[in-house]
Order: C-alpha cells, then structure tokens, then sequence
C-alpha cells in the first residue's frame, strides 16, 4: 500500500471530500483537545491514550498511515509528538529527549523514595525510550524483563504499598508528558 485515503460522507451517505491520515489527525485533535498541552495530560492515561488512538482508527488515522504519510519524522518519536506536531505545530520530541528531560527537572522529586524504589523508576524511564508509554502500565510494566527477575509484590514493598507505587509511576508519566521546554 503506497497510500490511503479517508472519505468523508455527506447527510445523504454521498462522498464529500478525501482526507489524509494527517489531515484527519489534524482536524480530530483540533475539535477534541485545546492545545498541545490537554492533549499531553489526556495521553499520560493509558485508558485515554488507548481512547484516542482507537478513534483516530476509526476516522481513517491510524499512527503507522500517519507516520508514513509525514516526512521527516525523527527516529524515537513519542507518539504524542506525532499528534500534537500535526495538529498544533509543537516541535516533536524523541522518546529519548523526554525521558532525560523529566529525569533532570523532577529526578529530585523521587528523593525521598528508598533507592531500590528510584532505581525503578529510572528503569522505566529506560524501557519507555526504547519501548514508548505502554512501560508505564502497571501492572503490565513489571511482568517484563529485567523487572520480571522479581514478584510484583516486591515492587510494591519497596515503595510502600501498591497506592504509593502507582502513584509514583503516574507522577513520573506527568512529568514526561509535561516537559515542554528546549533542551538547554
């Protein structure tokens, strides 16, 4: 398949215009989400990420026709990048950049965590660069390798108890997902 094409139906089911995939992404996130912004705070949830992606499929958008479609896209890329860079021109960040610029603005955020409880966090910061958000799906995230070397309850001991954990991974995506500014 070299291209795709969406098609849009009138009131009476006649075509009335083809759409690209980005043209379609564009038009969805610009009628869903206020800025760039909203749109990041919505995709830190895997429930709304899972949500957006599978209405942009079925308005003809996957990511992987978009992706295609765009050029220049930089290797690494989060997702997110892709959609707020097509729909409201942000710069797109690599999944590298982020995880480096939430470890460097908020890594002191974790300090009062036990350093087996940081070290994890700084696991899934890795696993995120090379993998993207689906790292921070708990419990899915701690059933994967190197985290599968321990039981899930061990996990939950180093933080404190199940609530702190989870609590701690969603800070940690926020803070992903929040990072705005250019690398210095």
């Amino acid at each position: 398949i070299v291209s795709e094409e969406a098609h849009e139906l009138d009131h009476d089911g006649a075509l009335t215009a083809r759409a690209s995939a980005p043209e379609i992404l564009h038009a969805w996130v610009l009628k869903n989400f206020e800025s760039d912004a909203a749109l990041r705070a919505a995709w830190c949830s895997p429930d709304r990420r899972a949500e957006i992606l599978f209405e942009l499929a079925n308005r003809g958008a996957r990511l992987s026709d978009v992706l295609r479609e765009l050029e220049g896209v930089p290797e690494g890329i989060d997702m997110c990048d892709v959609l707020t860079s097509v729909a409201f021109g942000a710069e797109p960040r690599t999944r590298a950049w982020r995880a480096a610029q939430a470890h460097a603005q908020h890594g002191a955020r974790f300090a009062h965590l036990p350093p087996e409880a940081r070290a994890v966090l700084d696991l899934m910061l890795v696993r995120y660069e090379a993998h993207g958000p689906s790292e921070f799906v708990l419990p899915d995230a701690l059933q994967v390798p190197p985290f599968d070397e321990r039981e899930v309850g061990e996990y939950v001991e180093m933080f404190g108890g199940a609530a702190p954990l989870r609590a701690a991974v969603e800070e940690l995506q926020r803070f992903v997902y929040e990072v705005d500014a250019p690398a210095g």
